[in-house]
């Protein structure tokens, strides 16, 4: 199995290399279309000709050579239970090894007004779909890569799992034979700003998020490339330059792959910068530093003067005695997400769990990230609504503050005269998880989900930190040869207080470009 997913990945890179160059040079093309773009690109299974198709490997290579924006395909077939599922044709055995698994299960239906017999997904719930894997099923291509054992993915995983990025426009520029794939810092390919010279980064031009583009919702598409990149010595002298803030928020992540892996220390660049502004010897900006690391955040136990913020990457129901007790040796607050405050199930909240109050109990500071204001970001419990969802955070779970795309949202709901006094009008008060999904009849349920686990002291403690060398990366900027990476080892005073509105936060981690 091992060496099948090495030379699998090996054939990724090497296709890559031979395809992308083409790609790039079309890009300055004019087209005849009727927009006068460049028509899409659209990936029938993913990279279907040579991986079996709505595979894991065929979605990847898809994005890996194609054209930025290209758009994958998914042939959606339905489970027993309602689970949409991306396989190539309505017989399963045309493309999965279901007739080996499931040898009598075969059944007749009309298909167009022609009797047809096989292997049809509505005849079988998704976790029997589990145990069968996904196969060549074009017989004048390969069947090599059956062994691999691809597992059927749902639409929603597809969706979600391999989507393009776009935060930049590096992809479009010369810099795009840079990509390469790091399992250990993220899922899919892309290109690293490690991988490149702080004059290099300069050249492109920056390009706004949009974690909602699926369901074509753009955020402030007149402003999509508008600004510049800062260097974190520019971050901090901008705060410092702000009279409305009080603080900053740095968040560091991937600090052990880039000492390892790069030979970066990024923990002491940050020390040094904030050193160097001035930030240690004053106390009129709080400093706030994250991570989902404890091993960073132990680094900075000497600092006595800035807060250390624990950041939960997983959504938990519950946190152990003493995995809080850990906790509390290296932070001062935890960041948790709003699943793991307010579990929901097909958009509609479920419940509360116990996350707030043990984190409170303990005499730690409770923040969630984060919240959006595209309304199909809210549970439908909030009404899609961005205010009422911040307001139940806040009224109802008695949250220390929220972390939000859209400062201006959040601020407008501290200056919310309703919130003031103890005659609040109802439509002010906090939803309560679980009532909407009453409303839904038995035949209309989603399916029941598992609850979230309890997070536990081996999740939290981590070894040291590894000693960085200070000998150079290996690769210079403009000349790395695409790897695999390793994965690494393991990972109204209350109103008041409730929001990091007037912080300014940058993420330092090995940050993806595309």
């Amino acid at each position: 199995m091992y060496n099948s997913r090495a030379q699998t990945l090996f054939l990724l890179l090497l296709l890559h290399s031979v395809l992308l160059a083409p790609l790039v040079s079309a890009q300055g093309s004019k087209w005849s279309t009727l927009s006068g773009n460049p028509p899409k690109v659209i990936a029938n299974g993913g990279f279907s000709g040579i991986f079996p198709s709505s595979t894991q490997y065929a979605y990847n290579l898809a994005l890996l050579v194609s054209v930025p924006d290209v758009v994958l395909w998914c042939d959606v077939q339905l489970t027993k239970d309602g689970v949409g599922i991306c396989a190539p044709d309505l017989l399963l055995s045309n493309s999965s090894d279901i007739v080996d698994i499931y040898k009598k299960r075969n059944k007749a239906y009309l298909v167009n007004g022609v009797p047809t017999k096989g292997w049809f997904s509505v005849d079988f719930t998704f976790k029997e779909l589990s145990t069968v894997v996904l196969t060549q099923g074009v017989y004048s291509r390969t069947n090599k890569f059956d062994g691999n054992a691809f597992p059927i993915l749902t639409v929603q995983e597809v969706a979600s799992t391999y989507k393009p990025p776009d935060s930049t426009t590096v992809a479009q520029s010369s810099f795009s034979n840079l990509t390469k794939s790091i399992p250990a810092i993220k899922s899919g390919s892309g290109i690293f700003t490690f991988s490149l010279t702080w004059s290099q980064i300069l050249t492109l031009t920056p390009s706004i998020a949009n974690p909602y583009a699926g369901y074509r919702l753009f955020r402030n598409p007149k402003y999509k490339s508008v600004g510049r990149y800062l260097t974190l010595a520019d971050f901090l002298t901008l705060s410092k330059n702000a009279s409305s803030l009080t603080g900053v928020l740095i968040s560091i992540e991937n600090a052990a792959y880039l000492a390892e892996e790069q030979r970066l220390n990024v923990i002491q660049a940050v020390k040094d910068a904030l050193s160097k502004a001035s930030y240690d010897n004053q106390v009129a900006l709080r400093v706030m530093i994250q991570s989902t690391n404890s091993s960073v955040l132990q680094q900075f136990k000497d600092k006595t003067n800035y807060e250390l913020v624990y950041k939960v990457d997983e959504n938990i129901r519950d946190f152990a005695n003493s995995a809080v007790g850990d906790i509390k040796k290296f932070a001062h607050a935890v960041v948790v997400s709003k699943s793991s405050v307010f579990p929901e199930n097909n958009a509609f909240l479920t419940g509360v769990t116990d996350t707030v109050s043990k984190l409170q109990s303990f005499k730690l500071p409770v923040y969630v990230d984060s919240f959006s204001n595209e309304f199909v970001s809210q549970a439908w419990d909030f009404f899609s609504d961005a205010t009422v969802e911040i307001n139940s955070y806040v009224m109802g779970a008695s949250v220390d503050g929220v972390i939000t795309d859209y400062p201006k949202t959040a601020a407008r709901y501290k200056r919310n005269p309703c919130l003031l006094g103890k005659n609040s009008p109802p439509y002010m008060s906090s939803v309560q998880p679980g009532s909407l999904m009453q409303f839904i009849t038995s035949d209309y349920m989603p399916p029941a989900e598992a609850p979230f686990p309890v997070l536990n002291e081996s999740d939290v403690v981590e070894p040291p930190m590894p000693h960085v060398s200070a000998t150079p990366p290996s690769s210079s900027p403009g000349g790395v040869n695409p790897t695999i990476a390793p994965t690494p080892r393991n990972g109204q005073s209350k109103i008041a207080s409730c929001f990091f509105l007037p912080y300014l936060a940058m993420l330092l981690s090995a940050l993806f470009l595309v």
